[in-house]
């Protein structure tokens, strides 16, 4: 979460206007601060009580609108639905304060002149935290469920079991990595031209694939193997990531895992982690990317040589 906030940095864009917001938010703080030098260290002493008071008024009766507001964002978070609020609220004592040191301001003491870096400062940092909690959206999905007596009875011994995927319309690829003690196996199935392609609903429809294939189980390397166990261990302590990114195009990949030593299963629904500022999620792909074996090692078939077969059997012509 703490790399989601700072991630906001980075945005030249977004670090600009928060500065500018936070500029808007400061001047009531050194009006208010004006007013209540006015007050009490000028001839100025009612004008200044008179234009205190309404920028007071004006303060108090914005941000209680705001809070109001605030209530109503449409989130499922509790601390999403709070930290607005709080936000908001922080103005009035930061507004105070900044009045009440006007009462004492003593030009000459070269410290006293930090009370407007000080509440700019304190402004941003509302207002950075305040647009964070607004954005950030926790980042994909993920669950986890108790290995059922069957599948653990179907485990054959081995200590964990991962599931990695790919596909197109043309084929479907799955990847299932076995670890027993130090030694990782793997297996690839494919299918060729498994879907239905004239097909005008959202519902992947299956077909009779041209072709099938199952390879046999696989030793993996030792370099393999470590990056398997490096991805078990990921995948089981995984806990959920926040963004700010919002990607409405791109990729997603799957990921599934039976710990049976744990008797704990997980699935993993991540989209576009190359971009999202999320680094566990993108470190656990990237692993999970390693581990493929080379495409020709479970078919004949290239991609543009898949896509043509499959169209071909299907006398598809469409896009």
């Amino acid at each position: 979460m703490l790399g989601c906030f700072l991630y906001e940095f980075q945005d030249a864009k977004l670090v600009c206007f928060d500065l500018a917001l936070a500029l808007v938010i400061s001047i009531p703080l050194w009006l208010g601060f004006l007013f209540s030098f006015m007050n009490s260290q000028t001839r100025f002493k009612k004008l200044g009580a008179v234009l205190w008071s309404i920028l007071t008024a004006f303060v108090l009766g914005t941000v209680a609108w705001a809070v109001f507001r605030a209530q109503y964002i449409d989130v499922f978070d509790l601390w999403k639905n709070i930290t607005p609020v709080i936000c908001f609220a922080a103005i009035v004592p930061v507004f105070l304060a900044t009045s009440a040191f006007g009462r004492v301001f003593k030009r000459k003491k070269k410290l006293h002149w930090l009370v407007f870096p000080v509440s700019f400062v304190v402004s941003f940092a509302l207002v950075v935290v305040f647009g964070w909690a607004l954005l950030a959206e926790e980042y994909g999905s993920y669950s986890e469920s108790v290995i059922s007596k069957e599948e653990m009875e179907q485990s054959e011994g081995f200590d964990f079991e991962i599931r990695l995927g790919r596909g197109s319309y043309y084929d479907d690829i799955s990847l299932k990595i076995r670890g027993k003690v130090d030694s990782v196996y793997y297996q690839v199935k494919y299918d060729l031209c498994p879907y239905v392609l004239d097909n005008k609903d959202f519902i992947a429809k299956y077909t009779e694939p041209l072709e099938n294939v199952a390879t046999p189980w696989t030793l993996l390397d030792k370099e393999k193997s470590s990056i398997a166990f490096e991805l078990r261990k990921s995948m089981m302590t995984y806990e959920s990531e926040w963004t700010t990114v919002m990607v409405l195009d791109g990729y997603c990949i799957g990921l599934g895992i039976n710990d049976f030593q744990k008797k704990k299963s997980r699935h993993f629904s991540f989209c576009n982690a190359d971009i999202s500022n999320v680094p566990k999620a993108y470190a656990m792909e990237k692993m999970a990317n390693s581990l493929w074996p080379a495409r020709e090692t479970y078919t004949k078939y290239s991609y543009e040589q898949a896509e043509k077969a499959c169209r071909e059997s299907q006398n598809y012509t469409g896009e």
